[in-house]
């Protein structure tokens, strides 16, 4: 097989031109991923902890942890996304919504990124739930792909159900 191209060859159209295409919307839902991610890049950070955890990030409590840069909220602040520049130059991606708060943290070292989440937890975490209420996570697929929301239902104790 010839991999070479013949350039005369009128039957080839060339690539449409980026110019001619029709805008494409900004998903909104990536844009504090993308911050993060580049900030890791830009610094080059490569240490990188995670923590998953019952909790509320309201944008009061995220200032004083660090430099909050709000990317997304709710107008009733019960789901907030945002960016933090912690000191000791180590960043992270706090996503909160519904009593259900997710923290990233990129650092230099594995210790700083391990202490900037266990910080992070200790700041936002919140009581454990009342016995009759369960915390569920819904997966729903919308235009700009999957998205998760954690909600809390009202649920009979296992004793109450166990012989249905």
């Amino acid at each position: 097989m010839d991999t070479t191209m013949n350039i005369t060859n009128t039957s080839l159209r060339p690539a449409p031109s980026l110019a001619r295409r029709a805008p494409q919307s900004v998903r909104t839902d990536i844009l504090p991923r993308a911050l993060f991610v580049s900030e890791v890049l830009a610094r080059r950070l490569v240490h990188v902890a995670q923590d998953s955890f019952r909790g509320e990030s309201a944008p009061d409590a995220l200032s004083g942890l660090g430099t909050a840069v709000l990317v997304r909220s709710d107008p009733k602040g019960d789901e907030v996304e945002a960016f933090l520049r912690l000191g000791d130059g180590a960043i992270a991606l706090v996503d909160s919504g519904h009593r259900h708060v997710r923290v990233e943290v990129a650092a230099g070292t594995r210790s700083d990124a391990a202490r900037w989440v266990a910080d992070l937890r200790e700041a936002l975490a919140i009581d454990p739930p009342v016995p009759d209420r369960v915390s569920i996570a819904f997966w729903m697929r919308g235009d700009c792909g999957g998205d998760v929301r954690h909600r809390e239902i009202d649920a009979e104790s296992f004793d109450e159900i166990a012989d249905n």
